[in-house]
C-alpha cells in the first residue's frame, strides 16, 4: 500500500531527517538502498509515509529492510498520526527487536519480527490492529547510542530499503512499488516429474498448512496434491466460509470435511490446518480443536503438488500461505492436534 518503496526522497515526509538516494547495494542486489540521516536539530528523526483506510480496526503488517551505519538503534511503528498506534525498537548491531507496545489508545500490537537477509540487511516486520481511524502511517524512528528517539542529531543514520504496508497478519515477500499500489498477482507453485515423485508416497500422508486469506465467500485453495485434475485430488482449501478437507477419486468424494465441521473462515486471520490420509483412515483439523475422522475412502493416484491452487491449477488463494509442511506418513491424531495448536 505504500508507495516508493525504494526511493524515501519521494512520498515520504523526512522530520528531522535527510535522504541519500541509491547509497548503497540493496537487498536484491542493486544500487538502490537509500541511508536516512539525522540532522543536528532537537527532536525525534523519522520518515512517514500514510495511507488512507476504512473507518474500522483493520490489521496490517508494515515491514521495511534496515541496515546500519553509524546509528544502529531504532523503532518501527504504525500509528494514526493523533497519539495512537504500535511500536518496537530495533537494534542492527546485535540483530533483535524489543517486544511490540501499543501508545495512546484503539489499537492491538501483534507479533514482530527481525530475519537476517545477508550482507548486513534485516529485515523487520510489525503486526497492528488499528483503531477506526481513516489514516495509518508507517514509521522508521532514528535513535540515539541511549535508544532514545527524541535526541540532537549529527548527521548520522542507517540505510533503508523495500518499505511495506499490507492488510493482513503477517509480511509477505516484498512487493515493489513506483508512483502506485501494487496488488501482487497470485503466486501458484507446480511441483511435478521427478521432483514429486521423488519424495512423495501414495500410500500414506499427511498436510498442514498455516494461512490466512482475504476472501471468505469464494473457493480458496491452499495446497493440492492431484493428478492435473479435481477428480483425482487431495486438497486443503475452504469454500463460502467453510474450510474443507478434501480427497477425491474418480470424480467422488471419499473425504469431504466441510460444511463446518471444520468451522468458519475469518479473513485476514492466521489459521492452523491439516489434514491426514491412508486407506480407510482419514482425519482432519483447525487450531488444535477436536479432530475430524473418517474411516472410509480410497486414494488418488497423483503426480504433482499445487501450492497456493487447486487440482487443476484454478481457484487460486486470495491469501497467504505462512507455512506449508508435507509428511510421508499418516500422522497420528494427537500430531495433527500439537501441530495446528
Amino acid at each position: 500500500m505504500l508507495l516508493q518503496s525504494e526511493n524515501f526522497s519521494a512520498s515520504w515526509s523526512l522530520l528531522r531527517v535527510t535522504n541519500s538516494a541509491d547509497a548503497t547495494t540493496a537487498p536484491n542486489g542493486t544500487n538502490t538502498a537509500d541511508q536516512l540521516l539525522d540532522t543536528a536539530v532537537s527532536g525525534t528523526h523519522v520518515a512517514i509515509q500514510t495511507i488512507t483506510k476504512a473507518a474500522s480496526a483493520i490489521t496490517y503488517t508494515a515491514s521495511v529492510y534496515l541496515k546500519p551505519n553509524v546509528r544502529t538503534l531504532g523503532e518501527l511503528r504504525v500509528s494514526d498520526q493523533a497519539g495512537n498506534g504500535v511500536r518496537n525498537t530495533f537494534n542492527l548491531t546485535a540483530g533483535t527487536i524489543g517486544t511490540p507496545s501499543t501508545f495512546g489508545t484503539g489499537f492491538t500490537a501483534g507479533t514482530s519480527t527481525i530475519t537476517a537477509v545477508g550482507n548486513g540487511w534485516y529485515r523487520m516486520d510489525l503486526v497492528a490492529t488499528t483503531n477506526s481511524a481513516t489514516t495509518l502511517g508507517h514509521e522508521i524512528y532514528i535513535a540515539n547510542a541511549s535508544a532514545n528517539t527524541s535526541y540532537t542529531g549529527d548527521g548520522s543514520g542507517f540505510f533503508v530499503w523495500g518499505a511495506q504496508l499490507e492488510a493482513g497478519a503477517f509480511a509477505t515477500s516484498y512487493i515493489p512499488t513506483v508512483a502506485s499500489q501494487v496488488t501482487r498477482s497470485a503466486d501458484v507453485a507446480l511441483i511435478q516429474g521427478s521432483n514429486f515423485s521423488s519424495w512423495y508416497n501414495q500410500n500414506e500422508g499427511s498436510l498442514s498448512t498455516r494461512y490466512d486469506t482475504a476472501a471468505t465467500a469464494a473457493s480458496n485453495s491452499i495446497v493440492a496434491i492431484s493428478s492435473n485434475s479435481n477428480g483425482e485430488r487431495i486438497q486443503l482449501s475452504h469454500l463460502t466460509g467453510a474450510r474443507r478437507f478434501n480427497v477425491v477419486v474418480g470424480g467422488v468424494n471419499q473425504v469431504n470435511d466441510s460444511g463446518g465441521s471444520l468451522g468458519s473462515v475469518t479473513a485476514n486471520t492466521v489459521a492452523k490446518m491439516a489434514g491426514a490420509y491412508q486407506v480407510n483412515n482419514f482425519a482432519s483439523d483447525v487450531n488444535g480443536g477436536a479432530v475430524v475422522t473418517d474411516t472410509s475412502g480410497t486414494l488418488p493416484v497423483v503426480d504433482r503438488m499445487f501450492i497456493g491452487a487447486d487440482g487443476a491449477g484454478g481457484n487460486l488463494l486470495n491469501g497467504r500461505i505462512q507455512s506449508l509442511s508435507y509428511f510421508n506418513r499418516r500422522l497420528a491424531n494427537t500430531e495433527l492436534q500439537g501441530i495446528t495448536s
